[in-house]
């Protein structure tokens, strides 16, 4: 097509045809202008503000501001040419229909009761409970439908119902989304799935706000997923949309069953660096890289991350999305725009528990290798690291037949926590998941009061970090009804900005009870051992003098062998009290440097007493 009769056609009114040569282009463009805008966002955050005079500072608050406006921009135009030219991939597996119901029913509920209107949800007897399709896909084509329904609703209702249709030629799962809002009119019922339209945009609809792509993009997805989509509305009254997709049932012992074996050994030496705000989902990281003979450097922001990558030639980084200061997007890209050709071709896997619409490809148009989804797969993170890592730095042998632990015995107690859930995502260790679960309570206690802090001050960004962490540790960890109350709110705030007091009291009420749950075990198990004061135990110098050389060279080194020595630790070095605590709260926190001083002091004092 001619560009220049393209534009005028535009410019008179008259509609332009697209082609493919034009989507792409536009990917293309939108994909180059997003790499300096990212990298702009990121040297800007990575500026002091304490050396900076006022004005200054607002300067620099409206650099960031008006950066993260642009780049949201241009990720809608991005999303857009990945389906348009074609890109997009699907990703069928066997998902829990009854989690995946929850999921969409849970959130909606509230975003409708924060505009006073009521949430129907009807599902049918007859649903399987595990369904084979592309989940995310799936929830992509309902979210957007009731996006719609409740935005251009103002009172009423909202209505999502699952059937199941039985065919001649097959089954159909079919999803009814209705509404008493607004309608369509008559004239606009032809146009109402074309790109960039939206309906009565004039009058009534002027200040909703919408692309205009979200329908577009639904139909384009029931159509790849071979289904239909059809609807009905009267304008005035109300709208109902209806979506057909081909039922494919799923095996229920793939939802049961453990990850698949794998054995992986590092084969020569390579430096590894985690990135991640969560201590526990760095714990996980540094545990299964552990397991596999790799050590690695941890950082908790991306600042830090990328002082570390700046001063150190690593191998592969895993670098969190949200994080504080900087997150992994802004880290990423710093680390791009760096000169020289390690910082183009240093590897960077993203660690995201946002498992969305077209994720990995949004990752890697963001300057990164590759996207590895929370809570890790063992078998994901292998293939990551073959993928990765310097040829021949890696052996790895997959097998089907690894013995498992009684997971049965192990989960015992409430269903607050599911333990056996938690064991498998943790590689089938029990040892390291109670680790974990005793750091959930000690490194989390007050994520509750941080994220209401958060939303009284209307800080939205550190709200919404604040419960994607949570969700993405409660998932770890076992805790499903927790995760589910923190995805709620996670996604209200950034939907909506704001974190209904609803929803914020379910929350809390799941927080107390799976904190409650673990506080009880944790007493349970650890009061013998606790019941000791530390200030009547007697410092044996030759088991502490054998401890302190022990540890002192591994903290230098930063070595993840030190946990294996918690239990000495804790008997050994406690009757130095206060020095105790604060060595035991450096190791918890990964910050070794400052462990091994401590150590080194505890050392010290033995040779001047």
């Amino acid at each position: 097509m001619n560009y220049e009769l393209s534009v005028n056609a535009a410019l008179r009114g008259e509609p332009v045809v697209n082609t493919g040569r034009q989507t792409l282009f536009l990917a293309n463009v939108s994909h180059e202008i997003r790499t300096p805008v990212s990298a702009i966002t990121g040297m800007a955050k990575l500026f002091r503000e304490d050396n900076l005079d006022k004005t200054q500072v607002e300067y620099l608050k409206n650099i960031r501001s008006m950066s993260d406006t642009l780049l949201a921009i241009i990720n809608d135009i991005l999303d857009f040419s990945r389906i348009d030219t074609g890109r997009l991939n699907f990703d069928a597996a066997d998902y829990s229909f009854t989690r995946f119901w929850d999921d969409v029913t849970s959130l909606f509920e509230f975003l409708a009761a924060s505009k006073s209107l009521e949430f129907r949800k009807e599902r049918g007897p007859d649903l399987p409970a595990v369904i084979f399709g592309d989940a995310l896909r799936t929830r992509q084509i309902l979210v957007n439908l009731l996006t719609n329904a409740v935005k251009y609703t103002r009172e009423g209702y909202v209505l999502l119902k699952a059937e199941l249709l039985r065919t001649e030629g097959g089954e159909y799962l079919v999803y009814t989304v209705s509404d008493t809002g607004v309608g369509i009119k008559d004239a606009d019922y032809e146009p109402i799935f074309d790109t960039f339209f939206r309906a009565d945009e004039i009058s009534a609809n002027r200040n909703i706000e919408g692309t205009g792509l979200g329908l577009a993009i639904t139909k384009s997805l029931v159509a790849l997923m071979a289904g239909e989509i059809c609807f009905e509305s009267k304008y005035g009254v109300g709208s109902t949309f209806r979506v057909y997709l081909p039922l494919v049932r799923g095996d229920p012992d793939n939802i049961i069953a453990a990850v698949e074996g794998s054995e992986i050994h590092a084969s020569s030496d390579v430096d590894i660096l985690v990135v991640d705000d969560s201590k526990i989902n760095l714990t996980v990281t540094l545990g299964y890289l552990k397991s596999y003979g790799f050590s690695a450097d941890s950082a908790l922001n991306g600042r830090e991350a990328f002082e570390m990558a700046r001063s150190k030639r690593y191998d592969l980084i895993f670098l969190d999305h949200m994080m504080p200061e900087m997150n992994g997007l802004e880290t990423a890209a710093a680390l791009r725009a760096m000169p020289g050709e390690y910082f183009k071709k240093l590897p960077i896997i993203a660690l995201s528990a946002n498992a969305v619409l077209g994720a990995k490809e949004f990752f890697e148009e963001a300057g990164m290798n590759d996207f590895l989804e929370k809570p890790i797969k063992e078998s994901d993170l292998a293939a990551i690291l073959t993928k990765y890592l310097p040829a021949g730095s890696v052996e790895i042998t997959y097998h089907n037949d690894v013995p498992e632990p009684d997971l049965k015995a192990l989960a015992t107690g409430s269903h607050i926590v599911d333990r056996a859930r938690g064991i498998r995502n943790f590689g089938n260790d029990p040892l390291l998941y109670e680790k974990v679960l005793r750091d959930f309570t000690k490194d989390h206690l007050a994520d509750y009061s941080k994220l209401m802090a958060a939303v009284n001050d209307n800080r939205t960004e550190d709200a919404t970090r604040i419960a994607h962490t949570i969700k993405s540790t409660a998932a770890l960890i076992g805790a499903e009804t927790l995760r589910a109350a923190a995805y709620d709110c996670e996604m209200s705030l950034r939907h909506e900005k704001s974190c209904p007091e609803g929803l914020t009291d379910i929350f809390k009420a799941r927080f107390d009870a799976v904190i409650s749950e673990l506080g009880d075990n944790r007493t349970a198990d650890d009061a013998d051992g606790e019941s000791e004061n530390d200030a009547d135990k007697v410092l044996d110098n030759a088991k502490t003098v054998v401890l302190l050389s022990q540890l002192i060279p591994l903290l230098q080194r930063g070595a993840l062998e030190v946990f294996e020595y918690s239990e000495r630790i804790k008997e050994t070095l406690s009757p130095f009290g206060d020095l105790y605590h604060i060595l035991a709260e450096h190791i918890d926190e990964f910050a070794f440097g400052s462990a091994a001083t401590v150590a080194e002091q505890m050392l010290d004092s033995l040779y001047t007493t």
